[in-house]
């Protein structure tokens, strides 16, 4: 009976490493992390006169802030922003 008990508890202990072995490397080579590529990008607002936010903006090559607005329709640029773009 305790030959039966050991070879049982050896069979388990298998199946419980080949399953953590799994786990580890699914995550690692991120097949089971399909969730976070998906997520939304995340853009940091800063803070401009303690009042406003703007929003780092980059068009074509260029770099620069746009105030940022939640109820407004359109954000517009500064023509001396767009100088020299095509």
């Amino acid at each position: 009976m305790c030959r039966e008990i050991t070879a049982f508890t050896n069979s388990m202990i298998k199946k419980l490493h080949f399953a953590l072995m799994t786990v580890l490397l699914l995550t690692r080579f991120g097949i089971a992390d399909a969730r976070a590529s998906s997520a939304p990008p995340v853009t940091k607002l800063q803070r401009f006169r303690k009042a406003l936010w703007t929003v780092p903006l980059t068009v074509k090559g260029r770099a620069g802030a746009v105030l940022f607005d939640p109820g407004g329709g359109a954000t517009t640029l500064r023509e001396k922003f767009l100088e020299g773009m095509d």
